[in-house]
């Protein structure tokens, strides 16, 4: 009886043992099917559909007159698309506003549909699982409010399948004054200008966001997954004085084209403060027409020429600074200005002589 026992026992651990190892067995097959055999079936489906950190673009700080008028600021545009296969739509909602949605998207968007021709497009997209439908491209503010309002699009990015891309353009309302001094930035390479130099100041901080990818390439925002917003950059606030710079630009302009110069600079300091309020640099551009394209006030700069020599002098005399007896170290022409070395137009050998 012991006997009997003691092999029954036997005979269900080998039957345990052995499901174990068809187990073990199937799943090893399965994993090397998945990983080896499907490989590149799942490959592609992964690339098809998976989940990034998208940067979200800061808004660009101003660049500001000395009285606060806007010299180059950062126009906000939207991306407009929709998702008819979004899991946050619902049906009845869907069905609700599918005519409404269709009239006002061909009545106000594109014309080339009838209303009725665009519920025909958007229920073919939606049976084909399409994700990402285009509806407007650099749309304004005031387009994109009106978009949001339309029937559907109303209940929001999720529950109305709205996607909205927010991007900046850089806008200069007076285009070309103090073009070249107040710059620009390209990528990480290029910067120019006030653009340029307070670049750190200007661009604040990308701010993040949770995508996904649908087909044909496109990303829309994760639903219901926080992002952080992006931080905007600071206002700088310049002296020059936009009037002054008209004035100075204008003139330039004149005198240019009555002397055929290859290029002109003019700058306008506040005497009393030392404070630039208008800096201006023209140069002719392969069609014949004159342009902001290089800063020579600052990428020409050169010792002062003899023609300034008189201004100091004068200035000095009449302040008081110096009498015209005294004795004058001239270093026999060469002199250091920071780490700048200036010099005389001639080599000579005189160290002190008088005013």
């Amino acid at each position: 009886m012991a006997f009997n026992v003691k092999n029954e026992v036997l005979v269900r651990v080998y039957v345990v043992l052995a499901g174990i190892v068809v187990v073990a067995s199937a799943i090893f097959y399965k994993a090397f099917e998945i990983s080896v055999v499907e490989g590149e079936k799942w490959r592609s489906k992964g690339e098809d559909l998976y989940i990034k950190e998208v940067p979200m673009e800061a808004e660009r700080g101003n660049i500001l007159t000395e009285d606060g008028s806007i010299l180059a600021t950062s126009m906000p545009f939207f991306d407009i698309s929709f998702d008819p296969n979004s899991s946050a739509i619902d049906s009845a909602d869907w069905n609700r506003s599918l005519d409404s949605l269709a009239y006002c998207l061909a009545t106000f968007i594109n014309p080339e549909y009838t209303p009725g021709g665009m519920k025909d497009f958007l229920l073919e997209q939606k049976a084909q699982g399409k994700r990402y439908i285009p509806i407007l491209r650099d749309a304004s503010l005031a387009e994109r409010d009106r978009i949001m309002s339309f029937p559907l699009f109303n209940l929001g990015q999720f529950k109305g399948g709205l996607i909205i891309q927010q991007k900046y353009k850089r806008e200069r309302p007076f285009r070309m004054l103090a073009n070249r001094t107040i710059g620009y930035v390209s990528g990480d390479t290029i910067s120019v200008g006030l653009e340029g130099y307070f670049n750190d100041v200007l661009q604040g901080e990308e701010g993040t966001q949770l995508m996904y990818k649908v087909g044909d390439g496109f990303w829309i925002p994760l639903e219901n997954l926080s992002k952080i917003e992006p931080r905007p950059g600071n206002d700088i606030q310049t002296t020059i004085d936009v009037n002054l710079q008209d004035i100075a630009e204008t003139a330039l302009a004149k005198a240019m084209l009555r002397h055929q110069a290859e290029y002109g600079t003019a700058i306008l300091m506040e005497v009393k403060t030392g404070a630039i309020r208008a800096m201006a640099n023209l140069s002719w551009t392969n069609d014949g027409q004159l342009w902001e394209t290089y800063n020579h006030a600052i990428g020409s700069a050169t010792e002062p020429g003899s023609t300034f020599k008189l201004a100091s002098i004068l200035a000095l005399l009449e302040d008081g600074y110096i009498e015209p007896g005294d004795s004058i170290d001239i270093e026999q022409g060469r002199t250091m200005y920071f780490d700048a070395e200036l010099q005389d137009a001639y080599l000579h050998t005189l160290n002190n002589v008088t005013v």
